[in-house]
């Protein structure tokens, strides 16, 4: 293949909120910031490299599971968001508890992470476990005039679908 390998490291990447049809390709829209996603049940996730041509395209949906109505011992801010690590819980009735505190940026790297919604007291925290799932990713490779070569597919359960194209960018 004439492609480059890139590492995520090397690529220039932006977050969306939505991808504008099926045509591969994809074409997302709607740039955000990461700090943006929080609120979304669903983002993407697209790498571009330094032609700026699409080569990774990433498809996260956002669970959230209740954990529990906790009471408060410490001094988290009133009426006020937390974030927090989630550790193995040891309480049989919950799989994960808080662990440290972190800033909403860092979740980014996690996948797994607790939001805490302290009331307007301060009393109470209402725990809520947030998953980032990949739904799928798509990666890209291009040939030197600039044309789709390939495209990988990787869906959730680990199914890969490859695509070929030829010069002209038509799938073989």
């Amino acid at each position: 293949m004439n492609s480059v390998a890139h590492t995520k490291e090397q690529l220039r990447r932006q977050y969306f909120k939505s991808w504008a049809s099926y045509p591969i390709p994809m074409r997302p829209v709607d740039p955000i910031d990461f700090k943006e996603t929080e609120s979304l049940n669903a983002f993407y996730l697209a790498y571009y490299d330094d032609s700026s041509r699409l080569v990774r395209f990433v498809k996260y949906l956002v669970d959230r599971e209740e954990i529990e109505e906790k009471r408060l011992n410490n001094s988290l801010s009133a009426n006020a968001f937390h974030y927090f690590e989630a550790v193995p819980s040891r309480d049989n009735e919950y799989k994960w508890a808080p662990g440290r505190a972190i800033e909403y940026c860092q979740v980014e790297s996690l996948g797994r992470y607790i939001k805490a919604t302290v009331s307007h007291s301060g009393a109470f925290a209402h725990l809520v476990l947030i998953v980032h799932h990949i739904v799928f990713t798509d990666d890209y490779s291009y040939w030197p005039n600039g044309k789709l070569r390939a495209r990988v597919q990787t869906k959730q359960d680990g199914t890969t679908i490859r695509s070929s194209y030829n010069e002209a960018g038509n799938e073989i």
